[in-house]
C-alpha cells in the first residue's frame, strides 16, 4: 500500500453518537405511551381516560362520557359498563353532550329513541 504525505497527515474524525437522554415523558422506556387524538400528546395508559366506542381512537381531552342509552351497555359477568364516546362522535347540539358531567347520548342511542332525549335539546 502507498501512503502519501497528504494521507498520512490527515486526522479522519468520527461521528461521535450522542444518545438522546430526554424522555418523552418521566415514565420507564419500557411502559406504552398513548397518542391523545385530541391535543396529539403521549399518554400512559392510565392517563388516557376514554376509548372511543365509534371511532376507536384513544382521547386525554375532548372526552363527551360515557352513554346513558340502553343500546351502549355491555354485561360482563359482575358488572354492567357503558360505552364511552369523543366529541366527534356525539352530537354536539344536545346539552348534555356539552357539559361535564361524564354522560352523553350517542348517535346510535338518540336514534332509536329520539322523544326521550329530546329533553337534553339545547334548541326549545
Amino acid at each position: 500500500m502507498c501512503v502519501t504525505k497528504k494521507t498520512k497527515n490527515k486526522k479522519f474524525k468520527k461521528n461521535k453518537i450522542v444518545p438522546y437522554n430526554k424522555p418523552v415523558i418521566n415514565t420507564p422506556l419500557c411502559e406504552e405511551l398513548l397518542l391523545c387524538n385530541k391535543c396529539k400528546k403521549l399518554f400512559t395508559p392510565d392517563k388516557i381516560k376514554i376509548h372511543c366506542s365509534e371511532c376507536f381512537k384513544f382521547y386525554h381531552c375532548g372526552v363527551a362520557g360515557r352513554c346513558i342509552g340502553k343500546e351502549c351497555t355491555i354485561k360482563t359477568e359482575t358488572n354492567k359498563h357503558s360505552l364511552g364516546y369523543c366529541l366527534n362522535c356525539v352530537d354536539l347540539k344536545l346539552s348534555i353532550n356539552c357539559d361535564k358531567t361524564n354522560r352523553c347520548i350517542c348517535k346510535t342511542c338518540q336514534n332509536i329513541e329520539p322523544f326521550k332525549f329530546s329533553k337534553y335539546s339545547s334548541n326549545p
